[in-house]
C-alpha cells in the first residue's frame, strides 16, 4: 500500500483523538467518528507517567495537560497504616515536564477535544460505521447515518469492546481477569504531593492519586470472584467494605465515599489478540 493520505478513526476517546492529531500534524487527511452523541467521559481520574506526558507534548498539548492536572512527586508504597515503605520519586530535570501527572478524565478529554477542533479535524458525533469492505488499495465504509466514504486506512480506537476488532477478529474477546477496580474522587489534603499505594491486605490493594489542587481519587483493586454485578445503590457501601482496615490518609478518605452514583466500578478485562 502507498502512503495513506485519507484516514478514518473510529472512536473519539484518548487513543482516537491522539491518533487524529498526530496524523493531521503529518499532513494526512483524517476524520473521526464517535458513536456517543454527547462525546462525554466518566468523571474519575487518571494518572500518567513520563512517556504519556511527553507524547502529549509532541502533539502540542503537553503544557495544557499539565496545567489541567496536578504534577505529583512520584509513587510511594505504604503499609496498612500509611507508613512509607519505599519511595519512587519522579524526575523533571530533563525537559521540565513532570514524570507523574494526575488529572481528571474530563480534563484530559477537554484538552484533546479542544486541540482536535482547533485543528479543524472533522468529528462526527452519534455516528459510527455500519460496515466496511477492504479492497486492498482502499476501504469502503458505510456509516450508521446512511452516508458512505472511501479511505486509505481505517483505525479502530473504539475501546475494549471494539466493533472494528470484532469484525476483523471475532474470536478475540475481552476476558475477565477475576479482578475489579473501584474509583471515587475525594478532597485532596493540601500537603499531599505523592500517589500512595497501600499493601498488606490479601487479594488486593488500594491507593490514591492527586488530580488537582482540590481533588484526588482513591482506587481499590481486589479479586472479585465470579465477575459480580453490583446494584447501583450498593456501590458506595461495597467500596467502603474494601477500604476497611486501612489507616493513615486512606481511613479519612474512605469516609468521603458516600454517593453510589459517584462510584465507578469496572471489572478488569484483558483481550489476547491472535498471532499475526
Amino acid at each position: 500500500m502507498t502512503k495513506a493520505q485519507k484516514v478514518l478513526v473510529v472512536g473519539g476517546g484518548v487513543g482516537g483523538l491522539a491518533i487524529a492529531i498526530g496524523l493531521h500534524q503529518q499532513g494526512i487527511d483524517v476524520e473521526v467518528v464517535e458513536r456517543d452523541k454527547d462525546w462525554k467521559v466518566y468523571h474519575v481520574g487518571i494518572n500518567v507517567q513520563a512517556n504519556f506526558v511527553r507524547a502529549l507534548n509532541v502533539l502540542g498539548i503537553g503544557d495544557k495537560a499539565v496545567k489541567a492536572g496536578y504534577a505529583y512527586r512520584g509513587a510511594r508504597f505504604v503499609d496498612m497504616d500509611g507508613n512509607v515503605l519505599q519511595e519512587l520519586p519522579g524526575d523533571t530535570a530533563v525537559d521540565a515536564l513532570p514524570s507523574d501527572l494526575g488529572l481528571t478524565r474530563p480534563a484530559l478529554h477537554k484538552v484533546l477535544t479542544e486541540k482536535t477542533l482547533e485543528l479543524g479535524i472533522p468529528v462526527r458525533l452519534g455516528v459510527t460505521f455500519e460496515s466496511f469492505t477492504d479492497r486492498g488499495e482502499a476501504v469502503d465504509v458505510t456509516f450508521t447515518d446512511g452516508s458512505v466514504g472511501t479511505y486509505d486506512l481505517v483505525i479502530g480506537a473504539d475501546g475494549n469492546y471494539s466493533a472494528v476488532r470484532n469484525v476483523l477478529w471475532p474470536e478475540a474477546k475481552p476476558e475477565y481477569t477475576d479482578q475489579g477496580v473501584w474509583r471515587y474522587n475525594v478532597p485532596r489534603p493540601k500537603d499531599l504531593e505523592w500517589s500512595d499505594i497501600y499493601v498488606g491486605k490479601p487479594k488486593g490493594k488500594v491507593g490514591y492519586c492527586p488530580l488537582t489542587e482540590e481533588d484526588m481519587y482513591i482506587f481499590a483493586v481486589f479479586e472479585e470472584p465470579g465477575n459480580p454485578r453490583f446494584p447501583k445503590e450498593t456501590l458506595a457501601d461495597e467500596m467502603r467494605k474494601r477500604l476497611e482496615g486501612y489507616g493513615g490518609l486512606m481511613a479519612e478518605a474512605a469516609r468521603h465515599v458516600t454517593d453510589p452514583d459517584l462510584v465507578v466500578y469496572r471489572p478488569l478485562e484483558a483481550c489476547i489478540m491472535p498471532a499475526p
